[in-house]
This record gives C-alpha cells, structure tokens and sequence, in this order.
C-alpha cells in the first residue's frame, strides 16, 4: 500500500492570539462588545450588530471554504507525494551511480517505481481538485522518465545502445520534470525533493566516462591485432568488430561533443570500413587507409606497423586478382562462345522442324478436301516433295555439337523418309492422271498411294518422338555447359 502522508487539519476559523499578544479577544461578539457596553445609541447599537453578524457569516463562508478546499485536494495530495517518493529512490540511484553495473541497477528499478506511478495516475483521473492540471502534468513527467529509464538495465560493458535508445526521451522527460516540480513547491504542494537534473547530468557523465576508458582500449587491440591480418576475411572481421565499437561510441556521444569520444569514434569508425573488404573489393583499404592513420594518431597509437602490413598483403592480393580476373574473363568467353553456337544450332533446328509442320498440315488439308482433283493433289505432292527436300538438305548441312548427333541423325532419318513417302506418293497420283485404261476407280485406290498413306501415319509418330529426344538432348547440353565450373574466386 502507497505512503500516505499525514495532512495538516484545516485552519481554524476563529484564533485565540494570546499568547502571542497579551489578553485579545478575536471573536466577533467580543470585538463587538465594547460599543454595546458604552451605552451607545440603539440605532448604533442595531447598525454595529448588523456589522458583526455580517463579519460572522463571512467568517463562517471562508472556513467552510478552505475547509472544504483542504478535504478535496487530499486525494491528490497523497497521489502526488507517493509517486515523487518512488520517482525520487530512482532518482537516487542514478543519482550516485559509480559505473554502469549502477546504472544498470537503477533501470531494473524503474519498473516497480512506474507501476507506482501509474496507480497514482489512475487514482487521481476523476479527482477535482484545484491543482488538478499541474498535478496531472508532474505525474506524466515522472512516468515518461521512468519509463526511459528502464531500457538502461541492458546496458553492459560490450554495449551502450540503450543509452543512444534512452537518451532523447531522458533529456525530454527530465526537463519537463523539474519544470512541473518547481511550478507545484510554488503552491506548496510536495512533489518530490530531487531535482532531476543533476541525477540525469551524473548518469551521462558515467556513460561517457566507461565509453571513453572502454573504447580507447578495444581501438589499441584493433590496431595491433590489424598488424596481423593477412586476408580480407580476417580484415573484414576485424571492421566488423570496430564499426560495433564505433556504434557504441555514438550512443555514447548522444546529447555530448566529448571531444575524446568524437576522437575515438573517427577512428573507429575509420577501421570500421574494413567490414566491406573482400577478394573483389580490395579497394575499400585505400578508401579507408588516409582516415585510419590520422585519426589513430590522434588518438595517441601509432598506426604504422599495422598501415605497412596492410599495404603488402593488399598489394600482393591485388597481383592474385588481376591474374583471376583474366582467367576468369578467358572461361567465360569460351562458356559464352559454347553456349552460342548452340544457341545458333538451336534456331537452325527448331527452324527446320516448324517449317517441316507447317508443310505437312499444307499436304493433309489438300489430300484430305473431297472437292480437290487428283491434278490439285499431284501438283500439293510436287511441291511437297520439293519442300522436303529443301528442309532436309538445311538439317543435314547444320553441324551438332557433341552430344547432339544421335538426336540430329534421328530427326534426318525420318526427315528423309518423309521424302521418299512424299514422292512416291506423288507418283502414284501422276500415274493415274495419266491412266487411259484399266485404271483404279481413285488415285487413293492405287497400290503406290496406299504405301504413301501408310508411311505417312508412322513418319508422324516417328517424328514427334525424334523432336522430344532431341529437345532433351539439347537441354542436357545447355546444362553440361553450365556445369563447367568458372575459375573459383581466390582466398586473399
């Protein structure tokens, strides 16, 4: 249960001062007693009654005023108090802070005392009181700092983020806090006897002072572990390790121009930007070789054995790069070569199978329309076999890469065979056009035009099968050559 602290009673509406200044009477009827006893004249003795009753009645009004003022207001008067108190043992605590395992203690504290503070807001939502607004506005201020003081429980040596985190809500919260503070001891309210200003000034000055000592070491171990750094992926590790320091550095320089800190971070920041080398982009320690050195001597370490060591091994990485540069260039031309004659023979092939198809649909919509004459057909199987022939003499002119002459013999066998149905079918139609006697009643009753017919079912059969074996083989060679591996990126 919440303190609550005990209230003075309300003033008394009438004071006996004697003690302090000898035999007064201060009531009304006292005052007025006097005047009744000199045998005044009773119209004065009426008006001066009339005048004490009115004084009483005032009297009488203003201390059920106050009176009631003083019973309305104790709600949150005892609000109030309470959570200044729980405010104020954060406070303190951040207040003596001696390092960051202080600081630390005082976020695992916050919590309680916001909860504290929360329940004070509740209790006091509905109250009507006359510093209602004010009160209300110290009760948010101290929640809003408590509740930017929590993260700082995850503050550690290896990282200050909650500090960057905290800071901008802190700094808001602590202001707005001894702001609302003062304005209520201005009305005589206890709002809490901290000033949260200097508490806020010592955490800083904890933060920056850990950060600088922290930092300034983990900067000298970069730099002499950087001497021994022979590779980018050791580089790479390394930068990572100082662009973390940095970030910390940051957070710690929030709401400060630490003069040492900004110091510290331009340096780690510098070795920082060793994180992005790699085999490919051994650039980046030039890029970042002029802000290392100097910003390290500023500091006070001497950056040139590690800026020496540096320089050789990137220099002779370099060397290894350009030579798997042209390398790699070399077998991806000759991959790129490979992959365009097949791509070349692809488009002669599939040419040739597309035009093959369309004169076999061009034949079958003649031969198969009952209103066309054996001359029309004679004249369609000429030109089908002229057509024929011309699409296997393009097929058997285009060379097959390895790996595609078994396929490519396939779709040329049945190309072929094509022809010779084609023509013989076309003989058997011109013989009977020019039959005079003991003809067949049809061209497609003869002995030649049935053998046509039926080879061509099964060249269509054989034909679909050859195209899907070739297709596969295709495929298969555009994967063998993607298989080929490229020269594999060296490890410098």
């Amino acid at each position: 249960m919440p303190w609550v602290p005990a209230l003075p009673p309300p003033p008394p509406l009438f004071r006996d001062d004697t003690a302090a200044s000898g035999p007064q009477q201060t009531t009304v009827l006292a005052a007025v007693a006097p005047a009744l006893a000199a045998g005044a004249r009773p119209r004065t003795q009426v008006m001066v009654a009339a005048g004490a009753a009115l004084v009483l009645v005032v009297g009488v009004v203003a201390g059920c005023v106050v009176g009631y003022q003083w019973w309305r207001d104790r709600p949150l008067h005892a609000a109030v108090s309470s959570a200044g108190a729980a405010t104020d043992a954060v406070l303190s605590a951040l207040a003596d802070a001696d390092d960051l395992g202080d600081l630390s203690a005082a976020g695992a504290e916050a919590p309680e005392a916001l909860s504290a503070v929360e329940a004070a807001l509740a209790d006091v939502e509905d109250v009507d009181a006359s510093f209602h607004a004010e009160a209300w506005n110290l009760l948010s201020s101290e929640a809003d700092l408590l509740e930017a003081v929590v993260p700082l429980e995850a503050l550690t040596p290896e990282s200050l983020t909650a500090w960057g985190t905290a800071y901008p809500v802190l700094s808001d919260s602590v202001s707005a806090l001894g702001d609302a503070r003062s304005r209520l001891a201005e009305q005589d309210v206890d709002a809490g006897v901290r000033d949260p200003r200097p508490a806020w000034a010592n955490a800083a000055r904890v933060v920056r002072t850990h950060a600088a000592e922290a930092l300034d070491a983990e900067l000298a171990s970069l730099v002499t572990e950087l001497a021994t750094v022979r590779n980018t992926t050791g580089a790479a590790v390394l930068g990572a390790r100082a662009a973390a320091a940095a970030h910390t550095a940051e957070a710690a320089l929030t709401g400060t121009e630490d003069e040492e800190l900004v110091r510290l971070q331009a340096a780690l920041g510098a070795l920082g930007g060793l994180s992005r080398m790699a085999p490919d982009a051994l650039e980046v320690w030039a890029a970042q070789r002029e802000p290392f050195v100097t910003s390290s001597a500023a500091i006070g370490i001497d950056p040139t054995p590690a800026a020496e060591s540096m320089d050789t091994w990137v220099a002779e990485a370099q060397t290894v790069m350009a030579a798997w540069r042209e390398e790699y260039a070399a077998a991806e031309a000759s991959r790129s070569e490979v992959t365009a004659g097949l791509d070349a023979y692809a488009e002669t092939v599939r040419g040739v199978m597309r035009r093959y198809q369309q004169a076999r649909d061009t034949l079958s919509d003649v031969v198969g329309d009952s209103t066309t004459t054996s001359h029309d057909v004679e004249w369609a199987m000429g030109e089908g076999v002229t057509s024929r022939e011309q699409l296997y003499a393009e097929l058997a002119a285009a060379t097959a890469p390895p790996g595609l002459e078994t396929t490519h013999a396939a779709l040329l066998g049945v190309l072929d065979r094509g022809v010779q149905a084609v023509r013989e079918g076309h003989g058997a139609v011109a013989a009977w056009n020019l039959c005079w006697e003991n003809c067949p009643e049809d061209y497609r009753d003869t002995e030649g035009w049935q053998s046509f017919s039926s080879a061509s079912e099964q060249i269509r059969t054989d034909w679909a099968g050859a195209r899907r074996d070739w297709n596969t083989a295709f495929d298969d060679a555009l994967a063998a050559v993607d298989a080929v591996p490229l020269p594999a990126l060296p490890d410098v």
